[in-house]
């Protein structure tokens, strides 16, 4: 329950592997309307929304140091950049950018969401994710590997709500969302009609993460 005794809404499931852990929580319309119009209202987006949430949600569950730039990687589909009439092709053309925040413990949601507004306008301003490609297109293998313990906290969103290309025959599509992939600590959120999921992968601890991610929705507007 929310602080106003609202449900954000229920454990899906949470499933545990021996190297990875998911859990998965739905947020439900009633909900899911509030934040997305309180965030329309402060002029954001919900990966806006759901970023400062992930970022708070890692601060209070990991403890980093304060003041000191956490750099998250967020998940940009570069579909954008084809033709019209092949853009809504299901292609593994992904890139990402890496805002980074520093964590102040007494900071409100609303102060934390106009911080991450601030640095998701300045990459969205030009063409998103095209730097990253053009960096690992020249890196050398060497460069790009890195060790487990440098993952970066990765948030992956996409709105499904274009229900018309979810086309499996004669069969209707009733829910559609993400799940989590590849290594490291990850967070895939995924809008479909009026329903958000998320579904948290870590290595270890995904529950409390995933519950502290909840408890920051909570708070929003």
């Amino acid at each position: 329950m929310g602080p106003e005794g609202r449900r954000v809404g229920p454990l899906v499931r949470d499933q545990e592997g021996p190297e990875k852990k998911i859990a998965m929580r739905v947020i439900g319309p009633e909900r899911f309307q509030a934040i997305r119009e309180a965030a329309d209202s402060r002029g954001a987006t919900l990966t806006d929304v759901l970023l400062a949430a992930y970022f708070r949600a890692l601060c209070r569950t990991l403890y980093p140091p304060e003041k000191v730039p956490l750099p998250l990687e967020v998940s940009v589909d570069m579909r954008y950049l084809l033709p019209e009439e092949d853009n809504r092709r299901i292609a593994n053309l992904s890139s990402a950018e890496f805002p980074a925040f520093a964590w102040i413990p007494d900071e409100q949601f609303r102060t934390t969401l106009t911080r991450v507004k601030e640095q998701m306008d300045g990459f969205t301003a030009g063409y998103p994710g095209l730097a990253f490609i053009l960096h690992t297109s020249v890196a050398t293998e060497e460069t790009l590997r890195q060790p487990e313990e440098a993952f970066i906290p990765r948030l992956e969103h996409r709105d499904l709500t274009g229900e018309n290309d979810l086309v499996f025959g004669d069969i209707p599509v009733s829910g559609a969302y993400l799940i989590c992939h590849g290594e490291g600590p990850v967070l895939c959120t995924s809008a479909f009609r009026d329903t958000l999921t998320l579904a948290a992968g870590f290595p270890d601890g995904s529950r409390q993460i995933m519950d502290a991610i909840v408890r920051e929705l909570d708070h929003f507007p």
